[in-house]
């Protein structure tokens, strides 16, 4: 049995920070908060003949990372006629952030499974303390890791990276979605998955402290 919780708290120590972190950076990218936050900085709707303002447009982003829309296109007015806003090199630029996206979710998500049946496992035999430590070098895992993303969107290569794996032509004057998505949407980004990762690991940490607390006889620990 020792051999199994051994293998438990190892999974758990390494599927905790990951699910957590992939998780958080799909809340990032798949909500509209960020696209409106990074538009409404830049203000480059202004320059845009685009009949959306930056909380429309931003719901637009978001509605194509969650599958609500299929296709990434706006249509514009041009004189009489009507025309695309994003060119087809955008709209697969699009698709591969979309897809990066969805293989985040997916280790994120089978992440979460192997950290909900370890925790379950070991939280059943009664181990809290086990379960406690576990949590502790999971916690040490995961500042590793956001300190990582964190050094690493600071200096510029994580961010030069990925702005390179999705535009991966040359950017010329009239593309539009460089300008709605420049490199500081996803310095932006980094830095907010970190925040979110942060908030869900206090939480599942005060959440862990809570139901693995000694009880308590006439004010002392059993």
């Amino acid at each position: 049995m020792k051999i199994v919780n051994l293998i438990l708290t190892i999974i758990l120590v390494i599927s905790i920070p990951v699910s957590i972190i992939c998780l958080a950076n799909n809340l990032t990218t798949r909500m509209p908060d960020l696209y409106q936050y990074e538009l409404k900085s830049t203000e480059i709707l202004n320059d845009l003949a685009v009949e959306k303002n930056e909380d429309e447009m931003g719901q637009f982003f978001s509605d194509y990372m969650l599958g609500k829309t299929e296709k990434f296109q706006i249509e514009y007015q041009f004189g009489e006629n009507t025309d695309n806003l994003f060119t087809s090199d955008e709209q697969k630029t699009m698709e591969k952030f979309k897809s990066s996206s969805n293989l985040i979710l997916f280790a994120g998500l089978i992440a979460l499974f192997f950290s909900l049946v370890s925790y379950f496992l070991i939280y059943k035999q009664n181990l809290k303390a086990l379960l406690r430590r576990t949590f502790l070098k999971a916690a040490i895992l995961f500042a590793a890791f956001v300190g990582a993303i964190t050094l690493a969107t600071c200096l510029s290569p994580l961010i030069k990276i990925q702005y390179a794996f999705l535009f991966d032509y040359e950017i010329k004057t009239f593309l539009v979605l460089p300008k709605l998505l420049p490199e500081s949407f996803f310095i932006h980004s980094a830095l907010t998955t970190v925040g979110i990762s942060i908030i869900m690991m206090l939480i599942i940490g005060y959440f862990t402290w809570k139901i693995t607390k000694s009880r308590r006889i006439f004010g002392t620990s059993r």
